[in-house]
């Protein structure tokens, strides 16, 4: 993790969902030790940003769309070009709805676990142990 600095291009912010914040605390510092562990670049801001996929999917559009307005001004203000989402939810809602309600959205959206991947496809050797077998994963 580096600290935000006025004279380099900002890394990306790493912007865990709500749960993931407020309740699962552990998960999120845990990814940040594989985040570092793995040398994928990453920051995190001074304040917590939701996506508020949730007002969004109850219909509540103008709602969303301020939500959304916040959001991207905050991210502007850091400078930040690029966040790393570790919800599907909120990988979606900032991927795919962001840029339906703000027509300026212009930050890069990155999956957690394409980024892990791409991290272990450069550096392979990180795993000492390769297991021989197959692993899906059903996320709702």
């Amino acid at each position: 993790m580096r600290l935000l600095s006025l004279f380099s291009k900002s890394s990306p912010a790493f912007l865990p969902d709500c749960l993931t914040f407020y309740k699962y605390s552990d998960g999120f510092k845990l990814y940040q030790k594989i985040f570092t562990r793995l040398g994928i670049q990453f920051q995190i801001l001074p304040v917590h940003l939701c996506s508020g996929f949730e007002i969004g999917d109850l219909g509540y559009t103008n709602d969303a769309r301020k939500q959304a307005r916040k959001v991207f001004t905050i991210l502007n203000e850091y400078k930040i070009e690029k966040i790393i989402i570790s919800s599907p939810e909120s990988y979606k809602h900032f991927k795919l709805v962001y840029p339906t309600l703000l027509p300026d959205w212009n930050i890069e959206v990155l999956n957690l676990w394409e980024e892990i991947k791409i991290a272990l496809e450069r550096n392979p050797r990180i795993i000492v142990h390769k297991m021989n077998e197959n692993v899906s994963f059903q996320d709702n």
